[in-house]
């Protein structure tokens, strides 16, 4: 060592003489400066840096070959203690924060593996509930009919047709007449009389022409009240609004362009209207409405039934009193 150093207390690891498995820190004063010798992670001594210090090769006791202790996350498996550890907090997977193998009823569900998990309110009879295999029970949308929590299930619960959240939905016909009329119908009661004798092989009901003079408006006509769906009619109903306010909200769902007897009107086939989309009158000049629906001379607005915007019910254009035309018809 160099003479020049300074005395100083320094440590150094040496072997007894008497046994060759135990090693101790032993000081000892010199004129050399502090000489450190790092420490042995395995050596059965826990050094400095070192949580502890086993003396063996196992990674599966309460302390790993790193000299930590054993604690879940470490991605070491603790015998006796641990049935897994993937070295994160992901409750999805195999392997649970808690170090516990994933299993159905453990209340986490398991991608991939798992649809759900109640824990322990598992049960294979709770509606809307979740099995003891940790597969989705009886509900809504399985396509079988729960009594008495379902009226219907046809696997669609969210869908546009007559069974909606498992419950059959009210519902009334609108249509375009499949006869075409000039625009002298014998006024407004005339009008209704029509879509009477064009909806004779449907269900009975009180049926209205969506039809506005210069008194009254489609709208005071109507059963502004109906909460259900209009659809139109066919062998597969087709949604053109939710309730009186969708019908009158400027957007239907599909274009009013089937007939009584559910078949497609032309692409470019026109009906008499005078109305707005909100069911109200549209002109109360005599020569936008046919004279009140009176006559075969003048004028009146016209809607289109192969649209789903405003001009389903108000193309913009007039036409002649004298040409013909279809009626639009509402359950009322």
């Amino acid at each position: 060592m160099p003479a020049s150093c300074a005395a100083t207390t320094w440590w150094t690891k040496a072997r007894s003489a008497t046994t060759a498995t135990t090693s101790r820190w032993t000081a000892a004063r010199t004129t050399c400066t502090e000489t450190e010798i790092p420490a042995s992670c395995g050596d059965n001594v826990k050094d400095q840096g070192e949580e502890c210090d086993d003396g063996n090769d196992d990674n599966t006791d309460a302390c790993t070959n790193t000299c930590k202790n054993a604690v879940c996350g470490d991605g070491v498996i603790l015998a006796g203690t641990e049935e897994c550890d993937d070295g994160n907090d992901v409750d999805t997977d195999e392997c649970l924060s808690s170090c516990k193998a994933a299993i159905c009823g453990d209340g986490q569900i398991q991608e991939g593996v798992e649809a759900c998990d109640n824990g322990g309110d598992n049960s294979d009879t709770a509606y809307d509930g979740c099995t003891t295999q940790c597969q989705l029970g009886p509900r809504c949308g399985d396509s079988e009919v729960q009594v008495p929590q379902e009226e219907c299930d046809d696997g669609s619960p969210d869908g546009d047709d007559l069974c909606n959240a498992c419950k059959n939905v009210a519902f009334r016909y609108v249509f375009v007449t499949s006869q075409i009329f000039k625009g002298d119908v014998n006024k407004l009661n005339g009008a209704d009389s029509r879509c009477i004798v064009a909806a004779a092989e449907l269900p009975a009901a009180e049926w209205t022409a969506w039809l506005s003079d210069d008194v009254q408006s489609a709208a005071v006509r109507m059963d502004t009240s109906f909460m259900g769906w209009y659809i139109l009619p066919g062998p597969e109903p087709i949604l053109v609004a939710r309730d009186w306010a969708g019908l009158t909200s400027g957007t239907l769902q599909n274009p009013i362009h089937r007939d009584e007897q559910g078949n497609p009107v032309a692409g470019d086939a026109l009906a008499w209207s005078n109305t707005k989309t909100d069911g109200k009158i549209l002109s109360l000049d005599a020569a936008s409405h046919c004279n009140n629906w009176d006559s075969n001379t003048g004028t009146s607005s016209v809607g289109n039934p192969n649209a789903t915007d405003a001009m389903w019910t108000n193309e913009g254009i007039v036409a002649d009193c004298n040409s013909l035309h279809h009626l639009y018809c509402v359950q009322n």
